[in-house]
């Protein structure tokens, strides 16, 4: 026999319930949650608490306590705010966090007891209370009212709204649907994410009362659901769902999560198959993500109330069924619930132009960069933009200029990618790092909260970040981390790491950089931080590849010697899968050397799970070595490496001085005559930005756009000059119709200034015989590298497959662009 309750019964007999004491019962989108009474629960005592008052008179636990006046219109009334925020706090821990039975768990409380024996009842009041107050990390107030239990013998409990003259015992549950709670903020709300990064907490009384607190206790959160796990709020952000470009879809679940980034606790997935397009499925895993608001008066981020999305891109139109998994891992009970839900189908509209897909290795030529689905040759061309901070003060210092703040955030990328695009650039390297779009550092930083939690300002300004690179036709070299970050370099910021064992309220317990990867502990919340950044931003094609880490042979310098092999080998075979198993879609993604070709750790060139090669070029005698270093790429491993060759740092020393202007010149044409699979990456982007050092570039990408730099290969001619004494270099490359060739004296780049014109030397008697190409009418353009200006200079006829080319028809620094003519 089957029982049935009306909504009216149900509503009755859960009141009856609560006002008995018997249970708390919260009722959550047609759920009925059942809470176990807050006297019932198993309490913690804390140790000794010690707190000021607005006098700064110091108290404890068992001393008295006594307010002078009472703060009841504090919540309610805006002007009194600043007087809220003075009143007697409790200095707490930065977290409140707990390790119960001596072992590594660590649990949330979900309940504070209180011990207080009133010794002087409120004068002139027939009521005193307590409340408790929180104060995030970030500065926002919460308020809980409590339950009061009045305790007058042992077994004698008697519910109450007042503090009574002798012992009284305060419950107050903080519960993120606690009924209780009171934020003081207008724009926080109380979260886990609030919960985890408590700076302060304290107590404020209605009524001037004096009382003893003789205890602080807390309890475990508990996991007590009436129905099993289930997911919920299911709903689209994006409004609507285009092939070839990010949709995103919002969902949660009916439980209070402690740790939502941890996929040992909660583990979220979504999978879309194609209904039209049998075979196609997509797997994406979710991630948790918090929104925030400015609070105009202290200008802080405010968090609301965090639930999970899941991105993914498809690349094909059509109706989607979407099958989404969750399975909760309770910290606390380690009960391991499983939920499925077949959501509604969605539509995928057809993109009104072509779309591109994602960025991967060349099928036809695999030392160069393609589109996935139209198979169109990606050639990057851009700055290392790293963060908003990088070079800034030492290109003012070095061009002695005014000094001038350099912009923060996001709107330092927003005004760079406008720019470069006015240039025609196609790329850019930008990086997560503590000090710009990190997601997890030392929690004395704002919005940083230690490990495995993760910032969600920062998260929030990548987002926007990456919406302008797509929104302006730019594609991102995401750097995951950096090396700063762990290594002895004096630019080393190890001691902050939340990972150094010395900062262990950060949760740190790595001894040594090496650690992080050794340590297994350490290793997987450093993974679970890659599928963070797989989840959010993995999907998204604007990013054209990822680096796991930058410079990772600078972790193990000790001050004299560059990298271990061994250890670096290892990172990679350790991070870069971690990565790879959760970004839609074969990505590029590999690791970055801090040093040039010469010294990079070969066996790196071989290891299958780097997609590309990536170095810096800096140098201390440019031009030379500079040369040295992208051409010896060509005669070295490149094709027993079979991978793209890429510069992502370059511009001078590494103090970025003389020469950075001939340095352009050369990165640029050398990248594409020495079958660099993109242009390398100038890191002195405010000489571009802000100093208008734009001319090498411009004429650079409007001789790109005349060709597919995927279709060259080393020139297959013979090409000499007749005078050998000359200090003419020739550099040549070619494709099927036409021939190129690089006509320079490198030593001339030497003292360019920035604002200066390249020397226009012309040569005397000097020739260039070439031989060994295909008869035919060939018409010779010549290219300055310095007005980019294209010409016309003559016409050829080629019988004997030799050409000759006198001193009239070009000058030092030219392009000469030999095409035959196929219709002669």
């Amino acid at each position: 026999m089957k029982m049935r309750f009306s909504n009216i019964s149900k509503v009755a007999i859960l009141t009856a319930l609560f006002l008995l004491g018997m249970a708390n019962v919260i009722y959550i989108s047609g759920i009925y949650i059942f809470l176990l009474p807050l006297e019932s629960r198993s309490y913690a005592p804390l140790q000794t608490a010690s707190f000021q008052d607005d006098e700064h008179h110091y108290y404890q636990t068992g001393r008295p306590i006594i307010f002078p006046e009472g703060y009841t219109a504090v919540w309610s009334s805006s002007p009194l705010y600043k007087k809220a925020v003075s009143t007697p706090a409790f200095e707490g821990r930065n977290n409140v966090l707990a390790k119960f039975d001596g072992n590594n768990v660590v649990a949330t409380y979900d309940a504070v007891r209180m011990k207080v024996t009133v010794q002087k009842p409120a004068s002139g009041s027939t009521c005193s209370n307590l409340y408790l107050l929180f104060q995030g990390k970030e500065g926002a107030w919460f308020q809980f009212a409590p339950t009061i239990i009045w305790k007058d013998s042992i077994i004698s409990y008697t519910p109450g709204p007042c503090l009574k003259p002798g012992v009284n015992w305060l419950y107050f549950s903080l519960d993120e649907h606690s009924p209780n709670l009171m934020p003081v903020s207008s724009k926080e709300e109380w979260s886990r994410n609030v919960f985890i990064s408590l700076k302060r907490y304290g107590l404020l009384s209605s009524g001037n009362v004096l009382f003893t607190l003789d205890e602080i206790a807390v309890s475990q959160a508990r996991d007590i659901f009436p129905s099993g796990l289930a997911i919920t709020g299911v709903k689209r952000v994006t409004p609507k769902f285009v092939a070839g470009h990010v949709a995103e879809i919002e969902l949660d679940v009916n439980r209070s999560i402690f740790n939502p980034y941890d996929p040992e606790e909660i583990d979220i997935n979504a999978q879309f198959d194609n209904i039209d397009k049998p075979g196609y499925s997509i797997t994406r895993p979710a991630f948790f993500y918090v929104d925030s608001v400015q609070d105009n008066i202290t200008h802080k981020q405010k968090f609301l109330k965090g639930h999970f999305r899941v991105r993914f891109m498809p690349e094909w139109e059509g109706n989607y069924r979407v099958t989404l998994t969750a399975v909760y891992h309770s910290p606390n009970t380690h009960k391991k619930e499983k939920a499925r839900l077949e959501a509604d189908t969605i539509k995928v509209l057809p993109a009104s132009e072509p779309v591109p897909g994602f960025v991967k290795i060349s099928e036809r030529y695999p030392h160069y960069f393609e589109f996935s689905d139209t198979h169109a040759p990606f050639f990057p061309i851009g700055l290392n933009l790293s963060t908003p901070s990088e070079g800034f003060e030492r290109v003012q210092r070095k061009l002695n200029l005014p000094q001038r703040p350099y912009q923060q955030g996001a709107d330092f990328y927003y005004d760079a990618i406008k720019k470069m695009q006015a240039l025609h650039m196609n790329s850019a390297e930008i990086w997560i790092a503590p000090w710009s779009m990190g997601l997890e550092w030392n929690s004395s930083w704002d919005y940083y909260y230690g490990l495995e939690f993760y910032n969600q300002v920062n998260a929030k300004a990548l987002d926007r970040v990456l919406t302008d690179f797509a929104q302006h036709h730019i594609f991102a070299q995401l750097v995951v981390d950096t090396h700063s970050s762990y290594s002895y370099t004096p630019e080393s910021l190890w001691w902050l790491s939340p990972y150094n064992e010395n900062n262990t309220n950060d949760g740190g317990r790595a001894r040594t950089t090496r650690d992080v990867i050794l340590n297994e502990e350490m290793l997987k919340i450093y993974k679970n931080k890659l599928r963070y950044v797989a989840a959010r931003w993995g999907a998204d094609p604007e990013i054209y590849s990822y680096i796991v880490m930058n410079e990772i042979d600078l972790l193990t310098y000790n001050g004299r010697d560059h990298g271990n092999p061994e250890f670096e080998n290892l990172l990679i075979d350790k991070l870069v899968p971690a990565l790879r198993q959760y970004v839609q879609g074969d990505r590029l993604i590999s690791v970055h050397y801090a040093q040039n070709y010469h010294h990079i750790n070969k066996a790196i060139f071989e290891n299958r799970n780097t997609s590309f090669i990536a170095v810096d070029a800096y140098t201390d005698d440019v031009v030379p070595r500079f040369m040295d270093t992208v051409s010896d790429y060509r005669k070295g491993d490149k094709v027993n490496a079979n991978k793209p060759f890429h510069i992502s740092e370059f511009g001078g020393d590494f103090t970025g001085d003389d020469g950075l202007v001939g340095d352009i010149y050369l990165g640029l044409w050398s990248s594409l005559f020495e079958g660099h699979a993109g242009a390398p990456f100038f890191w002195w982007n405010k000489y571009i930005l802000y100093y208008d050092l734009t001319r090498p570039f411009t004429t650079f990408c409007k001789f790109i756009a005349t060709l597919d730099p995927t279709h060259l290969h080393p020139a297959a001619f013979n090409y000499t000059l007749t005078d050998t004494s000359s200090p003419l270099l020739l550099k040549a490359v070619e494709d099927d119709n036409t021939l190129y060739l690089w006509v320079l004296d490198e030593h001339d780049f030497s003292d360019v200034q920035y604002d200066a014109a390249l020397p226009k030397t012309s040569f005397q008697n000097i020739g260039i015989h070439l031989s060994n190409i295909k008869n035919g009418m060939y018409e010779i353009e010549q290219w300055d590298l310095w007005t980019g200006e294209p010409h016309i200079i003559g016409r050829k006829l080629v019988s004997d497959h030799k050409m000759a080319i006198t001193a009239e028809m070009f000058k030092s620094h030219t392009i000469l662009k030999i095409r035959r003519q196929l219709n002669h």
